[in-house]
């Protein structure tokens, strides 16, 4: 019996996720496919697990957005890149980042609330797709990178071309 409950909602969180999608990523390259699920971890690769939301702002209103609830999400503009040292370990390291603005557009529009919704969740997410489709990794709000645990070996040169590597990578559209 309890085999049969997980299957069940084993199943139900599948087809959650089981919705089709349209990217096209900043390199030109096109992706299609169904969705598999959609996992989202820190920068530096750790703590990953299944999302199925991602923050955003809305005006003054920062809230949870359900994947499911998006039609589409457009990369609007990048800044610059910043890259500095934090004394604060030893050895100091080093960081780069670089802001995306990303726009996004609900399948049902909030009729009462016109102002733009953007992303700010500062998440590296992976989305996985059926039919052996490479999954796509990209950032929505803050590409980020960092020597964290290779501090003798890195220098500023190699983390600003991850950087730009998570960028020419990412998602410059997606519908859904």
């Amino acid at each position: 019996m309890k085999q049969f409950v997980l299957m069940v909602i084993l199943f139900g969180v599948t087809a959650a996720f089981a919705q089709e999608a349209n990217i096209t990523l900043v390199s030109g390259k096109t992706v299609k496919g169904k969705i598999l699920k959609i996992e989202a971890e820190k920068y530096n690769g750790t703590g990953r697990e299944p999302s199925t939301a991602l923050s955003v702002v809305q005006g003054n209103s920062e809230y949870m957005l359900a994947f499911d609830k998006i039609e589409s999400i457009k990369l609007l503009e990048t800044d610059d890149m910043s890259c500095y040292e934090d004394s604060a370990y030893a050895p100091v390291r080093e960081f780069c980042s670089r802001k995306l603005i990303y726009e996004v557009k609900l399948k049902t529009p909030d009729k009462k609330n016109k102002q733009k919704i953007e992303i700010v969740d500062d998440r590296k997410f992976i989305f996985n797709f059926a039919d052996k489709v490479e999954p796509v990794v990209s950032f929505f709000y803050k590409i980020q990178a960092s020597d964290e645990g290779k501090e003798a070996e890195t220098n500023l040169k190699q983390i600003e071309a991850v950087v730009k590597e998570f960028q020419q990578n990412g998602i410059k559209s997606i519908k859904f």
